[in-house]
């Protein structure tokens, strides 16, 4: 499935063909090979642009397609026109602009609590109640910021700010003439959802500066959302001592208009692929390059933004809000902080009033918070400037690289519990100055901006690709509290204690001491942090691997070459160089999304760790396309060796010997520790969920697999199809699953086509499928009651998929995609590179042709670097040589084999060997073939009609009606007089047979009622069409204690009546239905016609008999003597009647009837099957059966009139 990883034969990649990851770009294509892969996998289905900040910083993918292909613009094409390479004064000016478009929208969430006084005496209701404006804002504020960014990225920034500002603006207008206080609520709840926040600013950020030039941008723009927040209650603070509180609404309606009308006329678009959608047009309408085109043009709308993609990206904020260590840890940090902050200007209307302060006075009070978050982020900057030239000093230290950026937030966090017990003790009034209390807000406004400004920059660092949804968290976390804890606010600082006041501040004080101890822990433990923080250690891993790979410190400014190196039906491998080491990036193109990718890791890093067999080690891996990448990744050593097919013909014999004695061992190994089939249970694909319990080989309960990782469940729209995906418990409910959607593909194709050819493909493929589902139950029996025995099997060793050295020996076995947990036979097949035709004898190179002049030049203006050196002969004499080679190889592989495993079965498992590649071929050009050898092995199935069984419900009965389906019966039709019997009897038929090919009807009737008999068989008739084999199994046992002269008449008449005159009725109704139809021929080579087949149970008793058992003894002699009766009438006609003479079945009917009397006849019964017959125990049900199933077909051709005795040996005395 997947290309060649490494050759020693490989020249070095050209300066050309690489890129420096820290600013280059790819200039090797990442597309499809839609001819090997088929057209249900599109071109589109690959990204143009792949961005690989995952492994260091930024990178794109592209190759110079054919003139007449479309060509995807990348950043590198276009960089010095996107914002990237604008001028500072333009960076900034926008960046300006957006300050204050952050400022609007913290503005509204604060400016509305002057209005609570004015709301609740107009709509007459409590301050209390009013508040809920304030919380309802801040709460879906929260949740608006996150909803809001991924529509940016998909349309631009720019309309989507234009958007959420004209809505905030719309919904301002509602709220200033509402009707109601409902109305109110309402429409602040809708202004909330709609502001989008900082998730879109900082977004902007993104797009103006590289990721190592941020920091100064992302502290002002922080600043803005803070300094936001108190601006309202400083305007508001005159708003409601001079004006109607309509006004607080109005003011924000104004203010957010001029805002959002400066943000029209002076922002650009900033979004790299939206600019260089514009790029690209502008130099097709230039003619410039009439074949490029932008990354949002080569892909439709709803692939790029599926509903699925959408709800992922909104979902992602929260997941990693409480699946990341970091990210729930600095989040509560900073939101716990910034909910402090809002109860604690809840107190300052009550704390200032005790100095008399007018209401505008209050809001000026505010002005000290300001001045701490313009202190805090001035602060900041030479922070920043040392963290900057320290991680350019030290590009080796890892906590250089992340944690120092909470450097200066270790100095000003204490500001926020000193600040808090300040402002407790100053805040109590007279004679105390208010100038205290201003001081300790001021300090208060340090802490706050320096937590958010900290928390912010380290998860940008720490999240690299995931940084937009981790600092969204941090938001969301802020908001949030703040507005649930809006609420609570005054409360908290009117009902506390004696001093309400100082003592609320003072808990406010302790809780935030916890705050700040969390800083320091969060500095000493940030790397372990990060290690359990899957997210963040995505992108640390793929950064610090390859170095580990070179035995030397990473540094995250080392240059990173990546090349395209091979594909893959379903990936792509790039190698990835750094620092003189080479790893291998295999790109996984969107079959089996998550599943593929789990798969191939479990299954690699179980087999390093149980076996001696050498795989690529997994460095990293990403199983979503939730990435830059947009696509599931895997990391992996890069191994060393040639591709054993570009060796092969300079290997001698004893090399090759030896390589596949070693392939023997490798498969020998993948079965498991210890006995084959000892560690695995069930058939599918190991997966990550899995895996703890696969490391862990000597524990007593097995290795279950997950779903099954196999090209027919993936391929195309075949993952939406409504069928099993495993783990399945046998080959016959894999394989069958496998035919259905052959099945459920074919049947779709002509409901659509209209292509006649196309119609006639699928037709065949269909009567193939079918055909093969009809015999499924004869090669694979359907399972009991235990789950098939299973091993792991790598499908796909052919050469180049096996790396050797320059003496032959092998260094890796690579491409694990898809490689599962199968039934053991599949494990005796031949690997691929020895599955070749058979051929005895050695070619002799003299007598092949050798190449003509044309040939040879042909060979040599190729240019193939696969091509491989024919000496000056003829391709055909390799080809015969291959397959020579190939032929003495597989009884080296097989003796090795069996010398390993010497339970393993070749000559038992080449049926099911066959059965499985037929149904590999099934799809494909063989179709034909497969169709031949279908019919061929139907005919030698001995009962392929349809079947009438008498006592089906239970017993006997039953193991007939169940083997008849199992051998491939058209139909059974089961007869009995319990309901109950017949229902279960049919269920395990269904189950068996998974629905496949039998039909089986059901009929409840009195075999001793002629009419009703009649009826039964003339119904069955009816619905079959005809009547081929009859099975009276149907029978009584009442035993007579005393003996023949104290047997009841009714006990009598009652044997006789089921044992004798029904199966006379049942007889009688299906010979005139057999003598009526059409003979069938057998299936067994040619032999006579026969109309029909019927088996009537006797039993030994019918032949001997015993004590207490006269009516039963006399009602199976009757019945031989009925038997041979008819076969006399009729054998003649094609009609075989037989019976057959069960020995001690171990039956319901026998120990229900013992039972009846007492334990001790059971007992006494066992010890007599031991004295007397020779195997020493009873016969089973599926035992009998069998002996029905050969009276039955084909291969007792010759047999009428005859008792078939089944007993053990206990009449051969």
């Amino acid at each position: 499935m997947a290309g060649p990883q490494a050759d020693e034969k490989t020249s070095a990649l050209g300066a050309d063909n690489q890129l420096v990851l820290n600013g280059g770009a790819f200039d090797e294509k990442l597309e499809t090979q839609s001819d090997s892969i088929g057209s249900d996998v599109s071109t589109t289905d690959v990204p143009t642009t792949l961005h690989v900040d995952d492994i260091c910083e930024k990178a794109a993918v592209q190759a110079p397609p054919p003139s007449n292909e479309k060509i995807a613009i990348t950043e590198q094409d276009c960089y010095d026109e996107l914002g990237y390479s604008w001028p500072t004064w333009k960076k900034w000016t926008i960046l300006t602009v957006i300050f204050w478009v952050q400022v609007s929208m913290n503005f509204n969430t604060s400016l509305y609590s002057n209005a609570i006084g004015g709301i609740s005496k107009e709509y007459h209701v409590s301050e209390q109640a009013a508040r809920l404006g304030a919380a309802l804002f801040l709460i879906f504020y929260a949740f608006g910021c996150e909803l809001w960014a991924p529509w940016s990225e998909e349309f631009g920034r720019k309309p989507v700010l234009q958007l959420s500002l004209f809505f905030v603006n719309i919904w301002q207008i509602p709220v200033g003439v509402g009707p109601n206080f409902g109305t109110i609520l309402a429409f602040r709840s809708l202004g909330g959802l709609s502001s989008a926040g900082g998730s879109v600013t900082l977004g902007m950020i993104a797009d103006l500066f590289e990721s190592d030039s941020q920091q100064y941008a992302v502290a002002y723009v922080v600043f803005s959302s803070v300094g936001g927040s108190v601006l309202g209650p400083i305007v508001g603070g005159f708003v409601e001592e001079y004006c109607a509180w309509r006004w607080n609404i109005w003011i924000q309606l104004i203010f957010g208009g001029v805002i959002q009308a400066v943000h029209f006329f002076f922002v650009p678009e900033t979004r790299s692929t939206i600019l260089m959608d514009r790029i690209a047009r502008q130099r097709r309408k230039s003619g410039q390059n009439p074949n490029v085109y932008g990354p949002n043009e080569l892909a439709p709308f709803r692939e790029r933004f599926s509903a699925k993609e959408v709800l992922i990206t909104w979902v992602r904020p929260f997941r990693m809000f409480l699946t990341e260590p970091i990210v729930l840890v600095l989040s509560l940090l900073s939101g716990f902080s910034d909910a402090l902050i809002f109860i604690f200007i809840q107190s300052f209307s009550l704390v200032y009033k005790q100095w008399h302060f007018a209401t505008f006075a209050i809001g000026l009070a505010f002005i000290p918070i300001g001045i701490g978050y313009l202190i805090g982020w001035l602060t900041f900057l030479p922070a920043i400037k040392r963290n900057i030239r320290q991680r350019k000093e030290n590009p080796h230290d890892e906590r250089i690289q992340y944690e120092s950026r909470l450097w200066w937030l270790l100095y000003c966090a204490p500001c926020l519990p000193i600040g808090l017990i300040i402002f407790a003790w100053t805040s109590t009034g007279p004679p105390i100055h208010w100038i205290g209390s201003m001081i300790a807000a001021a300090i208060v406004g340090i802490a706050n901006y320096a937590i958010y400004m900290a928390t912010i920059d380290y998860m940008i660092c720490a999240y690299g690709p995931y940084s937009a949804s981790a600092t969204g968290g941090n938001g969301w976390a802020r908001d949030f509290l703040a507005g649930v804890l809006t609420l609570p606010a005054t409360p908290f600082y009117t009902n506390i204690g004696s001093d309400p006041l100082a003592y609320a501040s003072t808990i406010v004080f302790c809780i935030a001491t916890v705050l700040v101890i969390a800083v320091y822990i969060i500095y000493w433990k940030g790397p372990a942090l990060r290690q359990r923080s899957p997210f963040a250690q995505k992108l640390a891993d793929a950064k610090t691997e390859l170095a580990e790979a070179s035995n030397r410190p990473s540094s995250l400014s080392d240059p990173c070459t990546v090349a395209f190196h091979a594909s893959g039906q379903f990936n792509k491998l790039y190698l990835v160089g750094h620092t003189g080491s080479q790893l291998i990036m295999r790109v996984s193109l969107p079959v089996y999304p998550r599943y593929k990718t789990r798969a191939e890791v479990a299954t690699l890093r179980w087999v390093c760790e149980n076996t001696q067999i050498p795989v690529p080690k997994v460095f990293s891996f990403d199983d979503s396309n939730d990435n830059e990448i947009g696509f599931e990744w895997i990391l992996m050593e890069f191994m060393q060796g040639t591709q054993a097919h570009k060796r092969w013909r300079t290997m001698s014999m004893e090399q090759k010997v030896a390589l596949t004695k070693q392939i023997a061992t490798f498969q020998v190994e993948l079965l498991g520790p210890g006995k084959p089939g000892s560690i695995f249970s069930g058939i599918g694909t190991l997966s990550l969920p899995q895996f703890s319990q696969a490391n862990n080989t000597q524990a007593s309960k097995k290795v279950v697999p997950g779903p099954l990782v196999s090209y027919e469940f993936f391929m195309g729209d075949h993952l939406d199809y409504d069928i099993p995906h495993g783990p399945f418990w046998s080959s016959h409910d894999w394989l069958s699953t496998v035919l259905n959607i052959t099945l459920l593909h074919n049947t779709a194709i002509l409901d659509k086509t209209e292509d006649e050819d196309e119609k006639e493909d699928a037709t065949n493929i269909l009567f193939a499928a079918q055909k093969l589902l009809s015999l499924i139950n004869k090669v694979f029996p359907p399972p009991l009651d235990k789950s098939e025995t299973t091993g792991l099997y790598h499908h796909d060793l052919h050469l180049n998929n096996i790396l050797v050295n320059d003496t032959g020996e092998i260094t890796a076995i690579l491409d694990w995609e898809c490689v599962s947990v199968l039934p053991l036979w599949m494990a005796t097949m031949v690997p691929k590179f020895l599955d070749e035709p058979v051929r005895e004898e050695e070619p002799q190179r003299d007598l092949y042709m050798d190449l003509t002049p044309m040939e040879a030049a042909a060979i040599s203006d190729s240019n193939d670097p696969d091509h491989l050196d024919n000496e000056g002969k003829n391709q055909l004499y390799f080809i015969h040589r291959m397959e020579y080679e190939a032929t003495q190889l597989q009884k080296v592989y097989k003796a090795r084999l069996q010398e390993l495993w010497p339970e393993s079965c070749f000559k038992e498992n080449h049926v099911k060997i066959d059965f499985f590649q037929a149904i590999s071929l099934c799809d494909e050009m063989w179709v034909g073939q497969v169709r031949r050898w279908a019919e061929r092995l139907e005919k030698e199935m001995d009962v392929p009609g349809f079947a009438l069984i008498t006592g089906a419900g239970s017993g006997i009965g039953r193991a007939c009606a169940v083997t008849f389906a199992r051998d491939g019966a058209a139909g059974v039709a089961l007869l009995d007089l319990s309901e109950a019997g017949l229902q279960e009897t049919k269920a395990e038929i269904e189950a068996m047979s998974s629905g496949q090919g039998c039909r089986v009807e059901v009929v409840t009737v009195n075999v001793t009622d002629e009419a009703a008999v009649d009826a039964a068989v003339a119904k069955v008739t009816a619905t079959f069409g005809r009547l081929d084999y009859v099975v009276n199994a149907a029978g009584i046992v009442v035993r007579h204690p005393g003996g023949t002269a104290f047997v009841s008449t009714a006990d009598w008449q009652r044997v006789l009546d089921v044992n004798l005159t029904g199966t006379f009725f049942v007889l009688r109704a299906a010979a005139r239905v057999m003598l009526k139809q059409e003979p069938i021929r057998s299936s067994i080579d040619g032999r006579p016609l026969q109309r029909g087949s019927i088996v009537n149970f006797s039993s030994v008793l019918g032949l001997v008999a015993t004590d207490q058992n006269t009516a039963y003894t006399a009602s199976k002699h009757a019945v031989l003597g009925l038997t041979r009766s008819a076969s006399e009438d009729y054998a003649k006609d094609g009609l075989r009647v037989n019976a057959i003479c069960p020995g001690y079945t171990d039956t319901p009917m026998l120990k229900g009837s013992l039972l009846k009397q007492d334990s001790a006849v059971v007992n006494s019964l066992e010890q007599m099957v031991q004295a007397n017959t020779p195997m020493k125990r009873m016969g089973t049900p599926h035992e009998l059966a069998d002996g029905v199933i050969f009276l039955c077909g084909g291969r007792s051709s010759f047999i009428s009139g005859t008792a078939l005795t089944v007993d053990g040996g206990y009449t051969a005395r």
